[in-house]
């Protein structure tokens, strides 16, 4: 390799001694990010770092180690929204909206989450149970039916992400052939409440929005017997 090769290989990667586990960590959601989370092995994490594989060791105790520091580091970031709404389904969407937000926003870490349970210590998770335990509070729900609720509503989310991360470029003239494929299956089938609405249900903007989706589990856990007031 050239000089300027040498140079160019080693613009951009951390100074040797300034390397930690944050940078460790940090590194391994770049690739995941840029290349794709398949493509993240200790090997090349190493060569991103400019280190041997074995150093890594030093840092992370194996790759599902890694892997769940990376989850920890992303649910770390999350800032929780002040949210004045008088109403607590209001807070919560407004809460659950920027933790929605966040994980599309690191779609790397979402096949992690898909995969594994997220990590014990999680200082993320542990503010957003808050925030989302205390609006429930607000709205006369606590202790155990609270924890359900939580975990109703944190689900919900979490598979709107995973639905819908696929599917971001699309819109409504991708999904034409969508729905004609669908009503000839329909049709084959005798199906006839799914060839009637091939169309509505192949569109993008007829399923809604995230709003839509936790609006209405707020709504029937208001509802249930024992649920919140208001």
């Amino acid at each position: 390799m050239t000089p300027q090769g040498s140079r160019a290989a080693n613009q951009g990667r951390p100074r040797r001694g300034a390397i930690s586990s944050s940078t460790v960590v940090e590194a391994g959601i770049a690739i995941a990010a840029r290349d794709g989370l398949e493509t993240l092995s200790m090997r090349t994490l190493a060569t991103e770092l400019g280190l041997s594989p074995m150093t890594l060791y030093r840092y992370v105790d194996s790759k599902d180690d890694l892997l769940d520091q990376m989850v920890l580091w992303v649910l770390a970031r999350m800032e929780i929204p002040s949210s004045f709404d008088e109403d607590w389904r209001d807070r919560i969407v407004t809460i659950m909206t920027s933790w929605r937000d966040l994980l599309l926003a690191h779609a790397e870490i979402a096949p992690i989450m898909l995969d594994r349970p997220i990590p014990r210590g999680s200082v993320g998770l542990a503010r957003l149970q808050e925030a989302v335990l205390g609006a429930l509070e607000h709205g006369g729900l606590s202790g155990a039916d609270a924890v359900r609720a939580f975990w109703q509503i944190f689900t919900v989310t979490v598979g709107n992400v995973m639905f819908d991360l696929p599917r971001r470029r699309l819109a409504d003239p991708d999904m034409v052939g969508y729905a004609t494929a669908l009503r000839d299956i329909a049709r084959q089938r005798g199906l006839h409440r799914v060839e009637s609405s091939a169309d509505e249900l192949a569109s993008i903007a007829g399923r809604g929005t995230f709003t839509d989706t936790l609006s209405t589990l707020l709504r029937g856990i208001a509802s249930a017997p024992g649920g919140v007031h208001g």
